[in-house]
């Protein structure tokens, strides 16, 4: 009988860690470096990237330093997809010609914040990677 409940016991807890996930991404004034590298080049943008982050209402704020030409100036709102994942939705009106949904933030990318850090990535077609990577200020 004692194994059955410590069975049961354990298993409990394996479920919630199993879903005690942190689908949060922690409020702070991040700052860093943008990347933008194609397939076998050098890096095609770089720039210093201030990054904003609400968790209240799920917000956030990008902001180039002025001596970068990116990423560009946007806000909008975030959403957690899972554990590795983030959805960023602009708000902000952009010219057509400036469009790139990843010199602003506008498309799911893979995210990971270990302790003060916040990095967030995407590859597009195998071809081009962008990389942000971040410290909380």
């Amino acid at each position: 009988m004692k194994k059955i409940i410590h069975l049961i016991l354990i298993s409990g807890l394996i479920i919630s860690c199993n879903k005690n996930r942190n689908l949060e991404l922690d409020s702070g004034i991040f700052r860093g470096v943008y990347y933008r590298l194609d397939n076998g080049k050098d890096t095609v943008y770089q720039g210093v990237a201030n990054l904003a982050i609400s968790e209240d209402n799920n917000t956030f704020t990008l902001v180039p330093d002025v001596s970068s030409s990116a990423p560009l100036n946007c806000y909008g709102r975030y959403f957690i997809k899972d554990v590795d994942s983030i959805l960023f939705i602009n708000d902000a009106y952009l010219n057509e010609f400036f469009y790139d949904d990843l010199l602003i933030l506008d498309t799911i990318m893979k995210f990971s914040q270990i302790g003060e850090e916040l990095t967030l990535e995407f590859t597009r077609d195998d071809t081009i990677f962008y990389e942000y990577v971040l410290v909380r200020r």
